[in-house]
């Protein structure tokens, strides 16, 4: 409940930035063969902590802050 503004619309979910750099479904470059990242990760400094932050790594490699967020959004049980 700290950031009112961030707010998934769709879901009521708040404060998914920042606990880790999350996987998305898509490369970074078409031809690099290396997957994008978003939304930086305890390990970083608060630049990091958002969205639009972007890095990209290789899915063969694992870092302790690299992972991918499990949301299960069940309306009845709010």
């Amino acid at each position: 409940w700290t950031y009112p503004l961030g707010v998934c619309p769709a879901t009521g979910v708040w404060d998914l930035g920042g606990n880790v750099w999350e996987w998305q479904a898509n490369y970074y470059s078409g031809s690099s063969g290396t997957l994008a990242l978003r939304g930086g990760s305890w390990y970083d400094n608060q630049d990091h902590a958002r969205l639009a932050a972007r890095i990209f790594d290789r899915p063969l490699n694992g870092w302790n802050d690299f992972g991918f967020r499990v949301v299960v959004f069940a309306p009845s049980s709010f």
